[in-house]
């Protein structure tokens, strides 16, 4: 006969059960932190769910609720969801029904964890098969995501607990004040919200730092929490339009806090405020309220944040388009391509990467253009990825390649496909090498009358492409600039003012730049090259304008070998530090100071005038006046004293690049048709008809002009031209009217002052001793006079790892044999000999101070080592603190408080570097046992001080150091008994005794086995007594669980010579007492830290 299913079987006996007692009710049992619980015994229903956000550890609370309801002895069954198939989700379920029907169980609970989104026909059989159930005495935890919540649609009454209900009330306070003072609560309540996840950090905070009373010093450990519950005041979703462009223009920094506030509620708005209050610990100079939610998408320091919010953009995507849609309309391109990157698929990022080309290129975000291009399928995007191809053959110096590929473009279609064709052809007519030009190399002074004169474009291209581009090619500047192809229109620009260089007429081609006004980066480092060498620009283009960090070897010596200019010949590395600065090693004053200190120490002053020259221009094009003044100032001054800077070509130069500083300005006005000037143009005007040499114009300037207030924004450009331009010079100061004169040398003597106080500080910055610290444990950072060192100062891959491998090698030193064998194993000697010398060259040159100098690293007698009394290390720092706690004499109370301040300082385990594993994993595993012993140590004296949470924490920090120790287990083992969690106990020692055999072939050793059968008996006699107490003469499950235990332990033990023995060693270790033992090991590890000892470490069993 055909039985009934097991679910139907199941309902139709619970129809006639009365209704008992359900799993919420038990809610109050969960300990949310200590003494405080969840306490919502007001819910009735069957069915808890654990909303999965980001302040809410669901899973935690899940099987606490779990291990409440098991200790009372009915059955609990786990199902989690991301190791079990959706398939087979039913079929767990309908397995669990009937081992409960066979059983004749009562109440039991099923634990569904980490619930997934599932399809509609899935979720609706799910929801009604748990609702069924729940009607016949069975119950439920679910721990979802918010995305899969369509389940719980068909279940009837859950109860639905969010992150924000799990909130520490007010009035439980006072219970956290055993340690602290009530105000430190007070603070780390507000900063925290109530959250548990960011309040139980902060408390540890204050009990670690007692005497920190500053409300803001509990930022400092909130970090990552306060990460996670930024996402937490997102859960309203944003569907609105309205929403969507407030978020949006709060995202581009053009927001307020009302706009965040309308969008998201007040709640988000006081996170955002918070955060900006914590400036100082996210190593932010200074940033308002306003662009806090812009700052924390963008700054690199917060990469955490953006991957958290990164979670949330994707559950809304509109959101997040728009935004991108936003910032390509402001011309953000280089932020826009990180919000795709960040928040997008690869579909949406390749299509924002490959429709900008030349943009992005432009905004130097010219490397996230070639992985598109790599990524890219070649059926998907082919016009876009064609002109990208072609694009980073132009600036990569391959143009006949990229003349080449340019043939096979297809035809454009669209407008924005016709401006991207555009702007390919005047990059190449922009970027086009003097050897591929028509009219290159002709006389430098040949003069032409034709201001507007057409510039044709030689490019060969395809004949359906010809009749498109033929329109614009032939189109003079005035018809070009139309405002409809903005970069298109720039490198028009730029090509006349190239082809005004190549026949030598300077006047004209910045007469170019200023009557246009092109801030493009591609004009702005190609220009400077180019006035030095033509020839060498394309050589250098791709690494300028991708912003790399470094200019290799054998590029710089082709460059010497067709370069003219003799005094540079010999002088490669210099100059290659020059190009450096220019590729963007400038953004910086200090980096700056560092390398011309460097050069002019080295008697190259030539090269360190050129290299304030190239900074000045790029400070110039980045509008950044007073900047560029004082770096002119002092290439002038240098240029004094080097005799060879007075060559035609470098005076040329400068010259050129002191007009090229009013070239933003200018907004594209044509200067030439402004006869009469005016207030906003008065100084154009005045620019223009000195540089063009207008005699009639300049008699009567003065006398036009002083009727005008010299604006200040133009008051450093006049300053450097009045000064440092020769002839121009002279024409500017009879030109201008006498109060422009004294307002300019007022503001020279003001900057004069400064730079003698720039400098004063800089030779007090260089009397206080400079430190290097280096963090090895956890992630690998170091810091110079407290800054980061950047990872872009880093210009070898192996200099970082030179210096990691001194700090982590005891006493911090190395010989050449050494180091070539630990960081080059493969290479002889000789090889790995110069390879050291560059790499040593680069590490010091990464860690350098201001004035150049680099006291951390030195050399001598064959060997390599870390200056002690310029750095610390804080592997060191912890080696040492845990030497002293070690050593020293403390009641069991004071060693408590030493042991956890020291174990604060273990923010991780060393570093593990790749091409130096074994030297690293070395100092991984001293450091490591070290921090075992430690933690053993404070888990003793809190168990000797009767502080189990303590105790447990120590514990189980040292048992995931390393789970083979079987010292750390049984601590743990240990603590668990005296706190009453047999079965965790049990479930420990079953997972160690199985991973011991996977990994060693090993079982547990005697002791332990012995230790454990122990527990059991003597919990078996606990219980007993407790039934006899209650007069009851059934044994209870309990009762037969530990005696099973016991049997299970001493059938795996090994058998011993002689069972009386084992008896009498049984016997005698249950006459020592607790404290004893206790006292025992913590002597023993003081004696021997570090050494595991007989039986405390793995274990020396027999083979399993």
């Amino acid at each position: 006969m055909r039985r009934r299913p097991a679910v139907a079987r199941i309902e139709r006996r619970g129809a006639h059960t009365n209704s008992v007692n359900n799993i919420s009710a038990y809610l109050d049992s969960i300990q949310i932190m200590e003494t405080v619980h969840i306490g919502q015994s007001q819910f009735s229903s069957p069915v808890v769910v654990f909303c999965a956000e980001p302040s809410c550890e669901c899973e935690i609370y899940a099987r606490q609720l779990a291990h409440a309801w098991s200790a009372k002895g009915y059955p609990t069954y786990e199902i989690d969801c991301t190791k079990t198939p959706k398939d087979e989700l039913l079929t767990h379920l309908r397995h669990y029904c009937s081992e409960v029907e066979c059983n004749n169980l009562q109440r039991p609970l099923i634990v569904i964890t980490s619930l997934m989104p599932c399809d509609e026909a899935l979720a609706q059989r799910l929801g009604r098969l748990i609702s069924r159930l729940s009607e016949c005495n069975y119950n439920f935890v679910l721990t979802v995501a918010p995305e899969a919540s369509q389940v719980l649609s068909y279940v009837q009454h859950p109860v639905i607990i969010h992150g924000s209900d799990l909130v520490v009330q007010r009035a439980y306070l006072s219970s956290f004040t055993d340690f602290i003072s009530f105000s430190q609560v007070e603070s780390a309540f507000a900063y925290s919200f109530g959250v548990p996840q960011l309040l139980r950090p902060a408390l540890e905070y204050f009990n670690r730092h007692p005497r920190h009373d500053v409300p803001i010093e509990s930022l400092y450990c909130l970090r990552d929490a306060v990460k996670k519950h930024i996402l937490d005041g997102f859960r309203d979703s944003l569907i609105s339009d309205d929403k969507n462009m407030r978020l949006a223009m709060f995202l581009l920094g053009v927001g307020t806090l009302e706009d965040i506030d309308k969008a998201v509620g007040k709640s988000c708005g006081d996170i955002f405020a918070s955060l900006c209050d914590a400036a100082p610990f996210y190593n932010a100079s200074s940033f308002d309220k306003t662009f806090c939610c812009a700052y924390l998408f963008n700054h690199k320091v917060l990469d955490g944040v953006r991957h958290e919010l990164a979670s949330y953009a994707q559950l809304e995507p509109k959101i997040t388009k728009r935004c991108i849609e936003l910032l390509l309309e402001h011309k953000e391109y280089a932020r826009a391509i990180k919000v795709a990157s960040l928040f997008c698929d690869e579909q949406t990022w390749l299509e924002v990467a490959l429709g900008w080309p030349i943009e992005l290129i432009n905004a130097g975000e010219g490397r996230v253009l070639r992985d598109a291009v790599l990524q890219c399928e070649d059926n998907a995007h082919v016009f876009e990825r064609a002109c990208a191809q072609v694009a980073l053959r132009v600036i990569d110096g391959k143009y006949e390649t990229a003349q080449q590929e340019l043939i096979c473009v297809p035809a454009p279609l669209g407008s924005r496909q016709t401006e991207i064709y555009y702007q390919l052809i005047w990059l190449m007519e922009a970027l086009k090498p003097a050897a591929y030009s028509s009219d290159a190399l002709q006389d430098k002074y040949h003069q032409n009358d034709e201001h507007n004169e057409k510039i044709s474009a030689v490019v060969p291209m395809s004949p359906y492409a010809e009749k498109d581009v033929k329109e614009a090619r032939d189109l003079p500047s005035q018809s070009v600039v139309d405002g409809t192809y903005e970069l298109a229109h720039a490198l028009y620009v730029h090509c006349c003012v190239k082809q005004h260089l190549m026949r030598g007429d300077i006047k004209k081609a910045f007469a170019e730049l200023l009557i246009q006004g092109v801030p493009s980066k591609i004009a702005s480092v190609t220009d400077v090259l180019l006035a030095i060498d033509f020839t060498a620009v394309q050589r250098f283009a791709s690494d300028h304008v991708l912003r790399a960090g470094f200019v290799l070897q054998e590029r710089v010596t082709e460059f010497a070998e067709q370069t003219d200019y003799a005094f540079l010949a010999d002088r490669f590395n210099a100059f290659c530090i020059g190009l450096d600065a220019l590729a963007g090693a400038t953004d910086q004053l200090s980096e700056l100071e560092r390398l011309t200190n460097k050069l002019i120490s080295a008697g190259l002053q030539l090269e360190a005038a050129i290299l304030l020259v190239c900074a000045a221009v790029q400070s110039m094009y980045e509008s950044s006046r007073l900047q560029a003044y004082v770096l002119l100032e002092r290439a002038a001054k240098l240029s004094n004293e080097a005799m060879p800077f007075l060559s035609l070509h470098l005076y040329h130069l400068q010259t050129a690049l002191d007009m090229c500083m009013g070239s933003n300005d200018t907004k594209a006005a044509s200067l030439a048709k402004i006869e009469n000037p005016t207030s906003s143009t008065c100084v154009e005007w005045l620019l223009e008809k000195a540089y063009l040499k207008e005699e009639s114009k300049l008699i009567v300037a003065a006398n036009r002009l002083k009727k005008y207030a010299l604006p200040e924004v133009m008051l450093p450009l006049l300053a450097v031209l009045a000064k440092t331009c020769g002839e121009l010079s002279s024409s500017l100061v009879d030109a201008m009217p006498a109060a422009w004169c004294n307002k300019i040398d007022k503001f020279t003597s003001d900057r004069r002052d400064m730079l003698k106080k720039h400098e004063s500080d800089l030779l007090l910055a260089d009397a206080k001793p400079h430190e290097l610290r280096i963090n090895v444990l956890g992630e690998l950072a170091m810091y110079v006079d407290g800054i980061p060192v950047a990872e872009a100062s880093w210009k070898r891959h192996m200099a970082k790892n030179l210096v990691a491998l001194l700090a982590v090698t005891p006493g911090h030193s190395l010989t050449r044999l050494q180091a070539t064998s630990a960081l080059w194993p493969d290479c002889d000697y000789a090889q790995a000999r110069d390879r050291l010398y560059v790499t040593l060259t680069a590490a010091r040159r990464a860690v350098s101070i201001e004035n150049g100098g680099c006291p951390f690293i030195c050399t001598g007698s064959g060997r390599i080592w870390l200056a002690s009394e310029y750095v610390t290390i804080d592997m060191d720092e912890f080696t040492h603190a845990c030497h002293q706690v070690f050593s020293a004499e403390y009641s069991n109370k004071q060693l408590l408080e030493e042991v956890m301040n020291v174990s604060a300082m273990y923010t991780g385990m060393v570093c593990v570097m790749d091409d130096v594993l074994g030297l690293s994993l070395a100092a991984r595993e001293d450091t490591g046992k070290r921090f075992i012993d430690l933690c053993l140590l404070g888990a003793y004296a809190a168990l000797s001080e009767k502080e189990l949470s303590r105790a447990e924490w120590l514990a189980d920090r040292a048992y995931r150091e390393d789970d083979l120790r079987e010292d750390a287990l049984r601590v743990l083992l240990e603590v668990y008994v005296k706190q009453g969690r047999v079965a965790d106990a049990k479930g420990l020692f079953t997972k160690y005794a199985r991973k011991l055999s996977e990994v060693t072939g090993l079982s547990p050793s005697c002791e332990l086995k012995r230790l454990l059968q122990s527990i059991f008996v003597r919990f078996n006699a606990e219980e007993g007594t407790d039934d006899m107490n209650h007069g009851c003469g059934q044994i209870s499950e309990s009762q037969k669980e530990a005696t099973e235990n016991s049997k299970l332990i001493e059938s795996t033990s090994i058998k011993t010579t002689s069972k009386k023995k084992s008896v009498e060693e049984l016997g005698t270790d249950n006459k020592v007492s607790d404290s004893d033992k206790t006292d025992q090991r913590m002597r023993k590890i003081r004696r021997n830290p570090g050494d595991k000892g007989d039986g405390e470490g793995l274990p020396t069993a027999q083979a399993s």
